[in-house]
C-alpha cells in the first residue's frame, strides 16, 4: 500500500476506511461521506470523487448496505489498477536564456526613445550584445507609449515581467520609476468574521481563513444567519472544544465547514445549543437518545443516525450481527407497552 503510489487526498481517505473497517475489526462499515470529510479535513466534493477514483481503480469496494453503501479495502491487492490513479505530466514553457556550464548569454533589446519638444525631435537607438558569468543578473528597459517594461531575469534562470509608469522629460530623462499599483483584496473581512475568526477553536491540520470567510458570507447572504448569531454559535463551539480538549487536534471542525451549508454553526447557537436535546414535551433527537448532545459530536463519534441503534449513553455496545436480536426486542417493547 506505501508503494501505491497514492495521492494525498487518496491516502487520507484510504486511511480513514481502514480506521473505520479494521480499527474496529471489521471488513467493511457503513460510511458517510460527511465522516470521512471530518476525518480527513477534506471537503465533501473532494471527498466524493477521491472516493469513486479509489474504486473505480479497484483499491476501495462500495457494496450496498441497510442504511447506504459499504466501504472497505480490497486486499487482492492485484487486482488494484494503480495506473489509474498515477501519470501526471508538467510542461514547462518560457525558457529565455541558453545556460552553457560557465555562462549565459543573453540578447538586449533594442531601446528606441522618441522625444518631441519645440518641434526638436531626437531618436536614440541602441542595443548591445553582452555575456555574464553565470552569477550576474541580466536586466533591459523597453520603452512604449504605455510605460515601460522591465524584463528581469533573475539568478534563477527565470524570466519575471515588471511594470511601471515611466514619463520621458524634454531633456530626453526620465523620472523616478513607480512601480505600477497592484489591486488591492476589495474583499476584507467584516470585523464580525474577524471577532469570530479570533474565538474559533485552533485545528490540527489546515484551516484557510479565506475559505471561512466565503462559507460566512455565504450564510449572512442568504439570510441564514446574522453575523452576530455567527459569533455567538463560534464562542459556544470553541467553548465546548475547550471543554472536551479537543483543541488544536483534528477532530476540530473546519472553520469553512462549520460555516458552511450543513449549518453546523446552527448546534451551537445559545438558543438551542444547551436545550436541543432535553425538549419538554417534545421527541428527542436521534443523537440525543443514545446519550449524545448534539449532531456533530455524535456523528465525530462515529455514531449516525442509520447505526444508531449499535448505541446506549455514548458507547457502541453492538455489532451488526446484534441486528435481529436487537430487532425483536424493539419491536416486544412496542407490543408490551401497547
Amino acid at each position: 500500500m506505501c508503494r501505491a503510489g497514492f495521492s494525498a487526498r487518496q491516502w487520507a481517505v484510504v486511511m480513514a476506511v481502514v480506521r473505520k473497517t479494521y480499527g474496529y475489526g471489521k471488513k467493511s462499515d457503513e460510511i458517510g461521506l460527511t465522516q470521512l470529510e471530518q476525518m480527513t479535513g477534506i471537503a465533501k466534493t473532494h471527498v466524493g470523487k477521491t472516493v469513486r477514483e479509489l474504486c473505480a481503480a479497484g483499491v476501495l469496494r462500495r457494496d450496498t448496505g441497510v442504511h447506504g453503501y459499504r466501504l472497505g479495502v480490497n486486499k487482492r491487492y492485484g487486482q488494484w489498477q494503480l495506473a489509474a490513479l498515477s501519470g501526471v505530466t508538467k510542461m514547462v514553457t518560457g525558457v529565455t536564456e541558453s545556460v552553457t556550464p560557465n555562462t549565459v548569454t543573453k540578447t538586449v533589446t533594442p531601446v528606441t526613445e522618441s522625444v518631441t519638444t519645440s518641434g526638436v525631435t531626437k531618436s536614440v537607438t541602441g542595443g548591445d550584445q553582452n555575456s555574464h558569468g553565470g552569477d550576474q543578473i541580466g536586466h533591459s528597459d523597453q520603452i512604449g507609449f504605455l510605460g515601460v517594461t522591465d524584463l528581469v531575469t533573475t539568478k534563477g534562470y527565470k524570466t519575471k515581467e515588471r511594470k511601471h509608469s515611466r514619463t520621458i522629460l524634454s531633456d530626453g530623462t526620465c523620472d523616478q520609476a513607480v512601480p505600477a499599483r497592484q489591486s488591492g483584496g476589495a474583499d476584507e473581512p467584516s470585523p464580525e468574521f474577524m471577532t469570530a475568526w479570533s474565538a474559533y477553536p485552533k485545528r490540527e491540520g489546515g484551516n484557510p481563513r479565506k475559505a471561512a470567510w466565503t462559507a460566512w458570507k455565504a450564510r449572512v447572504r442568504a439570510g441564514d444567519a446574522t453575523a452576530q448569531e455567527l459569533v455567538e454559535a463560534t464562542r459556544g463551539y470553541a467553548k465546548f472544544c475547550d471543554t472536551g480538549n479537543k483543541t488544536g487536534t483534528q477532530f476540530v471542525l473546519m472553520a469553512s465547514t462549520f460555516y458552511g451549508p450543513g449549518e453546523h454553526w446552527r448546534e451551537w447557537l445559545p438558543s438551542t445549543s444547551d436545550t436541543a436535546a432535553n425538549a419538554p414535551g417534545g421527541v428527542k433527537p436521534w443523537y440525543a437518545v443514545v446519550g449524545f448532545s448534539n449532531q456533530w459530536e455524535a456523528e465525530n463519534a462515529g455514531c449516525t443516525e442509520g447505526n444508531r441503534w449499535m448505541w446506549e449513553n455514548r458507547q457502541r455496545v453492538r455489532t451488526e450481527q446484534d441486528w435481529p436480536a436487537w430487532k425483536a426486542s424493539q419491536a416486544a417493547a412496542r407490543g408490551a407497552s401497547e
